[in-house]
């Protein structure tokens, strides 16, 4: 039997970290996802999706791709936030502007079909 998928990603520096792609053809779609901020640190950062396949048929980068900020996790946000996502997207995104003090955790877990 498979496993969800379940990504976690450590992140103590400024820019965009590593990206998540999910299985957009999982029905039903899940994704818990959450931005984890420790006691003394002090960040900034938002959360970005897509709807758009991160490569092309050849599977070659797809230049194309379109981000979006989630209102879930909007710009500036600074403190440990969880949400999901019920409708299909593509893949999900951490940006950090500011981080101070330590280290902030992505978490992204995509259950499977119960079809």
């Amino acid at each position: 039997m498979a496993s969800p998928l379940s990504k976690f990603v450590t992140v103590s520096a400024t820019g965009t970290a590593t990206v998540c792609n999910l299985d957009s053809t999982i029905a039903p779609f899940s994704v818990a996802i959450q931005v984890y901020v420790p006691g003394g640190v002090t960040t900034t950062y938002s959360v970005e999706y897509t709807l758009d396949d991160l490569l092309l048929q050849d599977n070659t980068a797809n230049p194309n791709v379109r981000w979006t900020t989630d209102p879930q996790f909007p710009v500036g946000s600074s403190a440990t936030i969880t949400g999901n996502y019920i409708v299909p997207i593509a893949a999900v995104r951490l940006n950090v502007a500011t981080i101070t003090g330590g280290s902030i955790e992505l978490k992204v877990r995509q259950s499977l079909s119960i079809n």
